[in-house]
C-alpha cells in the first residue's frame, strides 16, 4: 500500500489531469453504448413478433430491425470494452474509439440518405460528433503522445 502512495505522489499533476480526459471519454462511450442498447430495445419492441413469426416470411420492417440490432448490438459491446480499457488507462484505444465512431457515423449518414425517418439517427450523430471532437482535443493527443515518449525512453 505504501508503494501505491509513493507511486501516486511521483506522478506529476499534469499527468493526473490528463488521465481525467481518458475517463471522460470512457464515460461518453458508456453513455453512447447505453444509447445504442436503448435504441435496439425500442426498435425491437415496436414489432409484433408473434404475428411476424406466424407468417412464412418476415416483413421488411422485421428484417430491418434484425439488421439494425445485428449492427448496434456488437458495436455497443465493443464500445463498452473500449470504454473499460480507457477508464483503466490502456494504450491504443484511441483508434478503436475512432473506428467505432466512424462506423456509427457511416450508419447514420446512410440512414439519413435512405430517408428513414428515425429520430434516433440525429441523436446518434450528435453523440458521435461530440466524441470525435473530444477525442481530437489537445489533452487527449498529449496523453497518448506522452505514453509513446515514455515507451521510447524505457526501451532506448
Amino acid at each position: 500500500m505504501n508503494d501505491r502512495i509513493l507511486l501516486a505522489a511521483d506522478v506529476p499533476a499534469e499527468a493526473k489531469a490528463r488521465r481525467w480526459t481518458l475517463r471522460v471519454i470512457a464515460l461518453l462511450l458508456v453513455i453512447q453504448a447505453t444509447l445504442l442498447i436503448g435504441i435496439s430495445a425500442v426498435v425491437i419492441s415496436r414489432i409484433d413478433w408473434a404475428q411476424e413469426l406466424e407468417d412464412v416470411m418476415l416483413s421488411l420492417t422485421a428484417l430491418d430491425t434484425i439488421l439494425l440490432v445485428a449492427l448496434l448490438g456488437p458495436l455497443a459491446v465493443f464500445e463498452l470494452v473500449t470504454a473499460l480499457g480507457m477508464w483503466l488507462g490502456g494504450g491504443g484505444l484511441w483508434l478503436r474509439a475512432m473506428v467505432i465512431q466512424g462506423i456509427l457515423l457511416i450508419f447514420c449518414l446512410s440512414s439519413y440518405v435512405a430517408q428513414r425517418r428515425e429520430a434516433f439517427v440525429y441523436l446518434l450523430m450528435l453523440t458521435c460528433i461530440i466524441i470525435v471532437l473530444y477525442l481530437n482535443t489537445n489533452d487527449v493527443r498529449l496523453t497518448y503522445q506522452n505514453r509513446r515518449l515514455q515507451r521510447r525512453a524505457r526501451s532506448g
